[in-house]
């Protein structure tokens, strides 16, 4: 059964489901608190819009020592629109949630995610299908709103952000922990269906959960894994940004004739007050027909709110939520400042 007759028979059961529940009583209302939202009077339907613009500056230049040995500077300084994103959300009768976010930077239309979600199925929990984050590394299935720096750590180059999934998914009743397996059978770019899988699949997996979680202190941790079928072509690349999109990438290896790979990754995440200490660790396994190839890398945030707020967690399939500033900018404060350290390697 492929990706299209599942989404196709959740889509009817949905339908159904609509039908059988709606009530000519149920108005929908519109509210008014962090976007616009609507739902009607029992709360059954609940729809949200919304959207952001991120807009990157780039200033670039060599230091001293490269100028006089004559290196060349490939990235030039520009701008450009990150993000210019409009979407649209919501929940159904307590079964059904979904999500249409698509982005229109860079002189193009792109799917950001976009699926559709069976809620708490007797035995098993949750079922999602369609186009989303691949439950592998916490920073990398983070929202840009959320990401302690602009952009995610080298690390999430890895592999793809999002793939064409089905995912199963489940967390304890205090929404503490929880874990998610996840399938797709394709190429990894959403663009059209003339996208073809050659043979390509990948089963990932992970399980997370706070060990501590507490007004004040948090600490998470976290494990998964991800096991990859190449294409026909047999080829695995590295493509590694740096940390600003408008510079061009300086890391980019393609590895031939690779049969599989065998990804693993850990992730924690401490909060103490306003101090925030998020760390992962990647641990990489690409085997060829030529030799195996073993990659390591990590990363280490480390960040403090000198204005007083702290990190919001919300749960460990969500992961961080929004920063609220104790005092909003412009109107009796600063808003919220916070300083930030980066480490890590590839």
């Amino acid at each position: 059964m492929n990706f299209k007759t599942v989404l196709r028979l959740l889509l009817y059961s949905f339908v159904l489901s609509i039908n059988a529940q709606e009530k000519k009583d149920n108005l929908l209302v519109s509210k008014s608190n962090n976007g616009l939202k609507f739902e009607n009077s029992n709360k059954s339907i609940q729809l949200n819009t919304g959207g952001r613009i991120i807009n990157d500056i780039g200033v670039f230049s060599l230091n001293n020592e490269a100028e006089i040995n004559g290196y060349d500077l490939y990235s030039k300084n520009g701008n450009e629109f990150r993000r210019i994103q409009l979407y649209t959300s919501g929940e159904l009768f307590q079964n059904y949630n979904y999500k249409i976010d698509v982005n229109f930077a860079e002189g193009k239309v792109t799917l950001m995610d976009t699926y559709l979600t069976l809620k708490n199925i007797p035995s098993l929990g949750n079922i999602r299908v369609d186009y989303f984050f691949e439950s592998f590394r916490l920073d990398a299935i983070t929202s840009h709103k959320y990401t302690t720096f602009t952009e995610k750590s080298l690390p999430t180059s890895i592999i793809p952000v999002r793939n064409t999934d089905v995912m199963i998914f489940n967390s304890t009743k205090n929404k503490r922990f929880s874990w998610q397996v996840t399938y797709f059978n394709g190429a990894n770019k959403l663009t059209s269906d003339k996208q073809k899988s050659n043979g390509e699949y990948t089963a990932t997996s992970r399980i997370a959960g706070s060990v501590i979680k507490t007004t004040n202190n948090l600490l998470h941790l976290g494990f998964s894994h991800s096991y990859r079928k190449q294409q026909s072509d047999q080829i695995f690349q590295f493509k590694v940004p740096p940390e600003t999109h408008t510079a061009n990438s300086y890391l980019n290896s393609n590895i031939e004739n690779v049969t599989n790979v065998n990804l693993f990754n850990i992730e924690t995440v401490l909060f103490h007050n306003s101090i925030t200490l998020q760390t992962e660790y990647t641990y990489s396994t690409i085997k060829s027909s030529i030799e195996n190839n073993h990659f390591n890398s990590y990363y280490s945030q480390l960040s403090y709110f000198i204005s007083g707020e702290k990190k919001t967690f919300r749960n460990s399939i969500q992961n961080f939520g929004r920063i609220k500033p104790n005092k909003n900018l412009g109107t009796n404060g600063f808003g919220a400042l916070e300083l930030k350290e980066l480490t890590m390697k590839i």
